[in-house]
């Protein structure tokens, strides 16, 4: 899959497209086929290095997205996702996180 990932701290420049393995859920976790991500002012305070709590490098940025649950909730249902900080990987084409990360709301289709 597609994802930005950041590989240093610093400005835009260290933002780049890549290839990565698709995320494989856990016990307790949730995939969810991003189709929406947003970028919040955190992301660029984290990106440049600037943030009380840091990711390890390399990381996919991004806290906030919404898409369809793949995998561990009732697959299909449409959500909207707030990850926490340990947690950004909105700002890729798939994400896998906890279940206590992902707000569920049930939108009607």
């Amino acid at each position: 899959m597609k994802a930005i990932r950041v590989a240093q701290f610093g400005g835009p420049e260290e933002l780049h497209l890549v290839d990565v393995p698709d995320p494989v859920p856990g016990p307790g976790d949730v995939a969810v086929q991003l189709h929406a991500a947003g970028v919040n002012p955190v992301d660029a305070y984290v990106r440049s290095g600037q943030y009380a709590r840091l990711p390890q490098l390399p990381y996919t940025p991004g806290a906030d997205g919404a898409g369809v649950i793949t995998a561990l909730y009732p697959a299909g249902t449409v959500v909207l996702a707030m990850a926490i900080l340990r947690e950004r990987t909105c700002l890729a084409q798939r994400a896998g996180l906890a279940v206590a990360a992902v707000s569920v709301v049930l939108l009607t289709r």
